[in-house]
């Protein structure tokens, strides 16, 4: 079963967008690699770029990849896999603000946001709160 999410960027007007992550949104995961892979506005910039994400990897390919990654044939599976490797649309939601966004997201089990001051923040569903990513890693939660 997945543990679904969404990743974000705060844009410097103050929008934002958002993208569908399917697998493993938790902390430990793609919680994790948000924080030690995608810590900088262009590195976040290029992942949502991607759209819609099946499975967060460590980085993002430059060239399409396949969907199924047991057909990789020697692509390394730390790669980032797109919807858009099978076809379907990009899927970028876009929110004239952070207010828009908060009333109108369709938020999952955890919602990361990279906010304009270049920090990740995190909304646990299940706390019903916004929570600094790094602080949460750092405490095991």
């Amino acid at each position: 079963m997945a543990t679904r999410g969404t990743i974000s960027i705060e844009r410097e007007d103050g929008s934002i967008q958002t993208v569908y992550s399917h697998w493993d949104n938790y902390l430990a995961c793609n919680g994790k690699l948000l924080a030690e892979n995608y810590n900088t506005r262009e590195a976040v910039e290029k992942l949502i770029a991607g759209g819609g994400i099946s499975s967060l990897g460590a980085y993002v390919s430059d060239e399409p990849m396949s969907f199924n990654r047991v057909d990789h044939h020697g692509q390394d599976d730390d790669y980032t896999v797109f919807y858009s490797y099978r076809g379907e649309p990009i899927g970028i939601s876009t929110w004239g603000s952070f207010d828009d966004y908060e009333m109108n997201q369709p938020f999952e089990e955890f919602n990361y946001l990279f906010t304009k001051d270049n920090v990740w923040s995190v909304f646990i569903e299940s706390k019903n709160d916004w929570y600094d990513l790094e602080f949460e890693l750092k405490e095991g939660v």
